[in-house]
């Protein structure tokens, strides 16, 4: 029996947002919920890949809603809520996917690699949950699900921004569990990934392939452990 077949629990009625939903481990999350029975919206960079990911779901028979949008930016990022919400009718599940990296030297790492590292993979989480946190609460709870790595608990040469930006995100995940038990929005998940499997970079460039896991065992656990 498949895994999407063995898992009991339904989605049904549900709406998910999943950054970094064009590839790896954002896509595969998103298509596992979708099988769960969720509708979707799927956030990514690249339109023509959203586009992909869009048809496949819809052939699942749940509804899709491509959202391109640079997660740098902080309008761009915030509307893809409102879009959800209006189109969608709901927001249940979030789920911060999307990751980047600018390998460097902390004395070679430009300004600009430093910001956007730290953007994408920090402040939009931030964003996201802000913007998803009154939505949730509304319908009586919620999930959100904050990717991170190893590199949220151990630091190392050459990946100064993408360390930082997950050690942040160990801390936020933390306290927003801690401030979401009041309403209903009491299971955080934080699920510790090797590498950066989705987003503008697939992994840093001093790291191996040989190191990466595969995605698509760990998207069907973050839809097993929705309690929703």
């Amino acid at each position: 029996m498949s895994e999407a077949a063995n898992d009991v629990r339904t989605l049904a009625g549900r709406a998910a947002l999943v950054t970094g939903a064009s590839s790896g481990l954002g896509r595969t999350t998103a298509i596992a919920l979708t099988q769960a029975g969720a509708d979707i919206a799927i956030v990514a960079r690249s339109e023509e890949e959203l586009e992909s990911v869009r048809e496949e779901i819809t052939k699942i028979g749940r509804r899709a809603l491509a959202l391109p949008v640079d997660l740098a930016s902080t309008k761009e990022t915030v509307e893809a809520v409102r879009r959800t919400v209006e189109s969608l009718g709901r927001l249940d599940v979030l789920v911060n996917a999307a990751g980047t990296d600018v390998p460097g030297t902390v004395e070679e790492l430009d300004i600009g690699g430093w910001d956007r590292t730290l953007a994408v993979n920090l402040r939009a989480p931030f964003l996201l949950s802000k913007a998803a946190f009154p939505h949730m609460r509304e319908v009586g709870g919620g999930t959100i699900i904050n990717i991170s790595s190893v590199a949220g608990k151990k630091g190392w040469a050459n990946a100064s921004a993408y360390c930082a930006s997950k050690f942040g995100l160990t801390g936020f995940t933390e306290a927003l569990a801690d401030e979401g038990k009041e309403h209903g929005i009491g299971r955080w998940y934080f699920i510790r990934e090797r590498w950066p499997l989705t987003g503008e970079h697939s992994r840093p460039k001093s790291v191996a392939p040989t190191n990466w896991r595969r995605p698509r065992r760990h998207a069907y656990s973050h839809r097993s452990v929705l309690r929703i």
